[in-house]
């Protein structure tokens, strides 16, 4: 895939959450783990999503929860990622 955009990522990443989480579209900025909304089990299984989706590889530097904690983090992870892996 092609360096992702952060209105791609931001889309993806909600609808993944969609479907472990029911109760309604989180604010971008909102901390998934203090909500509730989520727990490290899906943080690590989001994390075997992007390295599929976006085709990127999360390091073991990458796995701080803060990476994970809001939709945006989410996407200025990827982003980031995508950006080393296409040489941007």
């Amino acid at each position: 895939m092609a360096r992702a955009d952060r209105e791609e990522i931001v889309q993806v990443v909600l609808d993944y959450l969609a479907q472990y989480d029911t109760s309604g579209t989180p604010d971008l900025d909102e901390d998934l783990f203090d909500t509730g909304r989520v727990n490290s089990l899906f943080a690590i299984q989001l994390v075997g999503f992007l390295e599929t989706t976006f085709r990127i590889k999360i390091t073991v530097t990458d796995l701080d929860l803060q990476n994970f904690s809001s939709v945006n983090r989410v996407a200025d992870l990827v982003l980031a990622k995508t950006a080393t892996t296409t040489g941007a």
